[in-house]
């Protein structure tokens, strides 16, 4: 009886032994084994990209546009600047050039602005003509040199200077100038580096409109 009973114990050993094997071979685990998924981490920057718009074009300065006047061997520009007007007068010398503004018989009342190159400097004054015939410094009668942003050039036998006035100056040996408006203008123009030599060659000629 007990050989029986160990017999018995033996075999169900053997079964359930078995019975483990085939289990294990059919993809059944006793433990069931749980891998967390891996943690997906996205940096996000706090820097905000700005794209500048393409379309917006470069700013530009253009140059000014000015007026001109040729009258024979004289080249006469300008431009009003609100309260100011600007000048650019060239001729062929390497002396004195000079521009009178409305005259009312021929020198006589003219402002006149005469200028040089010297050297590379440019010297330019503020006159007036005192007489049908002759022009003084405005200091010497009493006035202010109210010439401004004198320069000037000498290049090849041309002499330029530019410079900028009040269109109301407020000296009495300047002229009131008003936009727009015509005025006779005197030119002349000689072979020294002074303001007191004799002209070589004058013109006249009108601007229609300052």
């Amino acid at each position: 009886m007990i050989k029986r009973s160990v017999a018995f114990l033996l075999g169900m050993g053997i079964f359930l032994g078995c019975y483990g094997c085939a289990a294990k071979s059919n993809g059944q685990t006793d433990v069931e084994s749980v891998t967390p998924e891996s943690e997906s981490v996205t940096n996000v920057s706090e820097t905000e990209t700005v794209t500048e718009d393409e379309s917006t074009e470069e700013a530009t300065t253009e140059e000014p546009t000015y007026k001109k006047l040729v009258q024979g061997d004289f080249t006469l520009e300008w431009l009003v600047e609100d309260e100011f007007v600007r000048f650019k007068l060239r001729a062929p010398t390497t002396g004195w050039v000079a521009l009178g503004i409305a005259p009312s018989s021929m020198m006589k009342d003219a402002d006149f602005i005469m200028g040089y190159v010297e050297d590379g400097k440019v010297a330019i004054s503020d006159e007036y003509g005192n007489s049908p015939t002759a022009h003084k410094p405005d200091t010497d009668l009493g006035g202010t040199d109210n010439v401004m942003d004198k320069s000037g050039w000498e290049n090849d036998g041309v002499t330029q200077i530019s410079f900028k006035i009040a269109l109301s100056s407020g000296d009495s040996y300047d002229k009131v100038l008003e936009p727009g408006k015509a005025y006779k203008v005197l030119f002349a123009y000689g072979n020294g580096d002074d303001f007191t030599s004799y002209h070589k060659k004058k013109a006249s000629a009108k601007i229609e409109a300052l």
